[in-house]
This record gives structure tokens, sequence and C-alpha cells, in this order.
């Protein structure tokens, strides 16, 4: 991340310097870089998500609410879909219990979010596979319980790491260049159009 992305964060105010946070996290989905990705926020900062990826075509669910805080899954539903469906990724995710249309499988990770903020069972590790990190290394991040990888970025790489680095780095571009835009007053749905996507719905 560049120092004036750095400065901008540290010196402005919340509702700019959370626009900034939103960019970084979302750029890669936006950019169709990426099928989906994570967000945590504070409630109140739930609105400016919304109205940030409005018409981008990035959709949004809650995984689990807080008093305090939210955790939405980011996704382009095409991308989403076409990656679960893989023959390998969908049999990894049945023996997790993930079956059915995607707004089944995308209900059943809710449930498995509540039950892990609620302290029921351990973390779902099994959303690398949502994420897009080769199931490869998520089924060796289970298995080593996040242990002895090669080398770690976005997730922990435990396979063709030269891979994962020009994966990295295109994410760690993307990432740069949505928050340089947002910090000099575009849109989110600017920087979505550079990548070819318009103006879209954004109800799943």
């Amino acid at each position: 991340m560049s120092s004036d992305i750095i400065r901008f964060l540290v010196e402005n105010n919340d509702k700019r310097k959370t626009a900034v946070y939103i960019a970084l996290q979302c750029a890669p989905v936006l950019s169709g870089k990426k099928a989906s990705s994570i967000i945590i926020l504070k409630n109140k900062n739930n609105k400016i998500l919304k109205k940030s990826i409005r018409g981008t075509g990035v959709l949004s669910i809650r995984l689990y609410s807080s008093d305090e805080k939210t955790v939405f899954l980011l996704f382009r539903k095409e991308l989403l879909v076409s990656q679960i469906d893989k023959c390998e990724i969908q049999g990894f995710l049945d023996s997790y219990g993930y079956k059915g249309s995607l707004n089944d499988i995308l209900i059943q990770l809710i449930a498995n979010f509540e039950k892990f903020y609620k302290k029921e069972k351990g973390f779902p590790h099994e959303i690398g596979a949502f994420l897009g990190y080769p199931i490869e290394d998520v089924k060796a991040f289970i298995e080593c319980k996040g242990a002895n990888c090669i080398m770690s970025g976005y997730w922990k790489v435990y396979s063709s790491p030269d891979t994962a680095k020009k994966i990295f780095q295109q994410y760690d571009e993307v990432r740069e260049e949505a928050a340089i835009m947002i910090i000099k007053g575009n849109t989110f749905l600017e920087f979505a159009n550079k990548y070819g996507y318009g103006r879209q719905s954004n109800i799943a």
C-alpha cells in the first residue's frame, strides 16, 4: 500500500476513511479478479457499503451481525456460481453439507457463521472455497490447522507459490488503483466500469 493511501487513512475523517477501506477490500471483486471477499464493518458504516457498491453488480449478504459490527460476504453472482460449480470444489463443499442452489448454499454458510460466533462450532474454514483460494490450499490449511505453509499473503499457500504470487500482485494492483480513484473523488461504479462492469442490479 502506497504512502499516499496510508497518509489518507491516517489524516481523514471516518466517512472518507471508511470509503477507502471498503475500496481496498472490494477492489478484487469489483474488478472481477475475484468472485467474493469478506469485509467486517462497524454497523454505523453499513449504509456506506450499500451506497458504495450500488449499481456495480457486486452483491452483499450478512454472514453475521452483532450489536457493534457486521460481517459481509461481497460477491459477483455469476463468478461465484461458476467457481463453486467446479467439480472438485462442489465435491469439497458437499462434504461440509453445502448442497442445492447458490441461495441454499449461502444460507448454510450464514448458519455456520452464526454457530461460530455463538461458539457452537469452529470457524468455517471451508469459506476459502468461496473466496477463490486454490482448493488444494484450502484442504491443506484445514488438514494442517494453518501450520507449515510455504508462504502467506491473501491466503496461506501450500502449493504453486509462483502462481499465488502473481495473483497476490494482481490483487495488490487493483486495490491500490481503487483506493487512489476513491481518494480522487471517483465512484465505485467508475472503477468497476474500467473492468467492463457497468450499471447492474445489486439484488441477489
